[in-house]
């Protein structure tokens, strides 16, 4: 009888004490049953590693490091991991029991590493029963040059643990990028895409990704997040320039710095200033943002920085209550 083909689950975690456990038994609850479980510990300051340390055995292998990020600790993952194919899982969303195992029934049919697959996801609080999904065009078969259109194009949603991709597939995208604390997921997905032959919607495969966690807002006015924000767009840009020089492939470009642009005009960023030119370059125009009548107010009477804090704060309550969310 042949051997099924080995799924590593790759999980980084930082501070993840209140839901690593639902995470790992998600992984370990999983139908696929020739899997192995990687977790990195990125120096967390919590109960976390004590956590993941409860479920070391033969399948289920820790490693820890200091602090460097989650890229880092997603690549030591792969380093450490043996599998044909590579499950990603952050420590705060849940796979579905048969996400792999559905996955991996189009794998064994289709016998081809260069395939990336990928399934749905549903945003959820604290229930997954009560998880929200909503489509958007990625939700379909495509080439990759079709994927990275509508990528960039409608500045789309994409999660890392609804994809399912092989070792060699991996092995030829590279890294994930370590200098970017922002961004870095939808900067690596694009060169996975960028280096398969075709993207499978998988639709019975299932993820569930948590939202409302105050330690992972990721709307802010830090220059260091809003340049690596940047950085990762002008690298899907070299990408997908590299494959076509298109109407298409610029509308696309021109939208997705006008996304950039919208929402850290601003920003004293040099990044904002590097993206207009960029714009230009491309014949594109930026239609500057309108500002409500609240936000004109408070920048009149106490300025500027005083106008962004608090809509920063605003943000921020909407996502931890919920509202506005769904």
């Amino acid at each position: 009888m042949t051997k099924l083909p080995l799924v590593s689950i790759c999980i980084p975690a930082f501070n993840s004490e209140k839901w690593i456990k639902e995470s790992i038994k998600s992984a370990l609850d999983q139908t696929w049953q020739n899997k192995e479980i990687i977790i990195v510990d990125d120096g967390s300051a919590d109960n976390t590693y004590s956590i993941i340390k409860s479920f070391e055995s033969e399948i289920v292998k820790i490693y820890r490091q200091e602090n460097k990020g989650s890229c880092a600790a997603r690549n030591l993952a792969f380093d450490m991991s043996s599998g044909d194919y590579i499950q990603w899982l952050d420590a705060d969303d849940i796979l579905d029991p048969q996400k792999i195992e559905m996955q991996m029934s189009y794998v064994l049919k289709d016998n081809d590493p260069l395939i990336l697959y990928c399934g749905k996801f549903g945003k959820f609080r604290k229930d997954v029963k009560k998880a929200l999904f909503t489509p958007n065009a990625l939700w379909q078969d495509l080439s990759p040059y079709s994927w990275m259109l509508l990528f960039l194009g409608d500045v789309l949603m994409t999660q890392p643990g609804v994809w399912l991709i092989s070792r060699q597939l991996i092995e030829l995208t590279g890294r994930w990028n370590e200098a970017l604390i922002k961004n870095q997921d939808g900067e690596y997905i694009f060169r996975l895409v960028s280096k398969s032959r075709f993207i499978k919607f998988t639709p019975e495969s299932k993820m569930y990704y948590r939202t409302g966690i105050p330690g992972s807002v990721s709307k802010t006015y830090n220059e260091k997040a809003i340049n690596s924000v940047f950085q990762a767009i002008k690298n899907c840009i070299e990408i997908i320039s590299s494959y076509s020089d298109t109407p298409e492939s610029k509308s696309a470009i021109i939208n997705v710095l006008n996304v950039f642009l919208k929402n850290n005009y601003y920003s004293k960023s040099e990044s904002v200033k590097e993206a207009m030119l960029l714009l230009k370059r491309y014949n594109g125009s930026f239609s500057y943002p309108k500002e409500n009548y609240l936000f004109s107010a408070v920048k009149k009477i106490f300025g500027l920085s005083t106008a962004l804090y608090l809509k920063n704060l605003w943000w921020k309550f909407k996502i931890r209550t919920g509202i506005g969310v769904y």
